[in-house]
């Protein structure tokens, strides 16, 4: 009983003497593990027009990282531009039919979600960055609800730089 006690007294004095350390032992709100598809809106730079279409993610979280208030998440983001209101930018200034790539970022103990990513795929080279937060309505320990802004950046030759930037909301499936 002693050994714990000491154990427990070392604890609670390190908190002490570390302002805020007792928070790097703070976990995640919840698990972002799992698939989720929404809708984004947005527009591209120098176009007044807003756009929509569909969003979707892929996550697996991280717990090994819990320990430094939050959990680490990597995953695919797939962003579709073949809907009705982005069909006429597809050949005008160059969209892609659709932005998939891998992504990593975290999970804040406050239920912040934040990600991104880059991939090049011959001379195309994309970026995209997410920022946001998750929600657990039903408190069953998993993100229900992903909502959040983002922005994505397209290069590739023979066409100006594409930039996006919106919103984002997409729930689990």
């Amino acid at each position: 009983m002693k050994g714990k006690l000491w154990v427990w007294g070392a604890v609670l004095a390190l908190a002490a003497a570390c302002p805020g350390c007792g928070l790097i032992l703070a976990k995640a709100p919840f698990d972002a593990t799992g698939n989720y598809r929404g809708k984004w809106t947005g527009t591209i730079k120098g176009d007044p027009d807003t756009l929509s279409c569909t969003a979707s993610f892929s996550f697996e979280q991280d717990d090994l990282w819990k320990i430094f208030q939050g959990a680490v998440l990597n995953g695919d983001t797939v962003l579709n531009f073949t809907c009705l209101s982005t069909l006429d930018r597809l050949g005008a200034i160059g969209l892609p039919g659709l932005a998939s790539m891998e992504v990593s970022g975290f999970v804040a103990q406050d239920g912040g979600v934040n990600f991104g990513g880059s991939t090049l795929e011959g001379d195309v080279k994309m970026t995209f960055a997410l920022t946001g937060e998750g929600s657990d309505k039903d408190e069953d320990g998993k993100m229900d609800r992903l909502g959040g802004k983002w922005t994505l950046v397209i290069d590739q030759p023979d066409y100006p730089r594409i930039t996006i930037t919106g919103n984002v909301q997409a729930d689990a499936l």
